[in-house]
């Protein structure tokens, strides 16, 4: 750890602690460290897996670690130092051609990510970080991803289903629902990109501050269900599925148009948002039909 100097923390969560520092042994570059304790970890989190993935995964729109080893009890990623996040930097570039090649890059990203089968589990706008405000957007934190060819302790059909942040939660999380594939990462870039034509850019549910009293699953419920409506077996197919649906007698709310939903955006963006913020996670569209839609083939 000799080798890094000027360390400040910059950010601490549930997987680790992020420090800002110079790396004076490669030019003195600015660059993070991601440390994760060992004895601290709890699933979902995996560190270790989190390294792997990264380390194998290529493609221009994901972080790549410049190195990872081991110190003491904690796993040590070296990331680019990455200042700015989505909504940072969004509010101080309105050019809608550019948030559109952002916005198809994170897409690519998820595209790539889902046809190996890794599920991120925890696509928000913090997840996606700049070097630049220019870009481009890079997809980070996959300590919390999942996949098939390596499951760790969560066997598939029996995922947790205390993944993903806040707002950009799906429903089927809600209600307890662990049979879930990478159609859950499409709801919550779905909300996501929402969040890009909202106004002020406040997260399109509400789910609380997430602050002094944490975030409320039913205040979600609630508040996705005032705005899609309150689902029926005809518009989710998979409802009988969900353990928790029937347990809670929901108020019957009507659906609102997507156009009082998201007004300030264009139709092409509103079509393609429409499609992955949709109840059944069958007919969400994946990030691969996605990359075809009008909205990015559009000029």
């Amino acid at each position: 750890m000799n080798e890094f100097i000027e360390k400040t923390l910059y950010s601490e969560g549930t997987s680790g602690k992020i420090y800002k520092c110079i790396w004076k042994t490669n030019e003195c570059k600015v660059v993070a460290l991601k440390v994760s304790t060992l004895s601290i970890q709890r699933m979902p989190h995996r560190p270790d897996y989190e390294i792997k993935l990264l380390t194998e995964l290529k493609h221009k729109n994901i972080v790549e670690p410049l190195k990872t080893f081991r110190y003491g009890q904690n796993f040590v990623l070296v990331l680019p130092f990455l200042p700015y996040d989505l909504l940072s930097v969004l509010s101080k570039n309105n050019d809608p051609e550019w948030l559109k090649e952002q916005l198809k890059g994170i897409t690519s990203a998820l595209a790539y990510i889902h046809e190996k089968g890794i599920i991120h589990r925890d696509i928000n706008p913090q997840n996606i970080m700049f070097l630049s405000e220019k870009g481009p957007a890079m997809l980070i934190d996959f300590s919390t991803a999942w996949s098939s060819e390596n499951p760790g302790n969560e066997v598939k059909g029996k995922l947790v289903t205390d993944v993903a942040t806040g707002p950009y939660r799906p429903p089927e999380l809600l209600l307890s629902y662990t049979n879930y594939e990478t159609a859950l990462d499409m709801w919550s870039w779905g909300v996501t990109m929402a969040q890009m034509f909202t106004h002020e850019n406040k997260p399109l549910f509400d789910s609380g501050s997430g602050e002094n009293f944490g975030y409320s699953d039913l205040l979600l419920l609630s508040s996705i269900f005032k705005t899609l409506g309150t689902p029926t077996k005809e518009t989710w197919d998979e409802i009988d599925e969900l353990p928790d649906f029937k347990k809670v007698h929901f108020i019957n709310y009507t659906a609102q148009s997507w156009e009082m939903i998201l007004p300030n955006a264009p139709y092409d963006a509103r079509d393609l948002i429409s499609n992955l913020i949709t109840y059944s996670f069958k007919k969400r569209l994946t990030a691969k039909k996605a990359l075809n839609h009008f909205y990015f083939s559009k000029t």
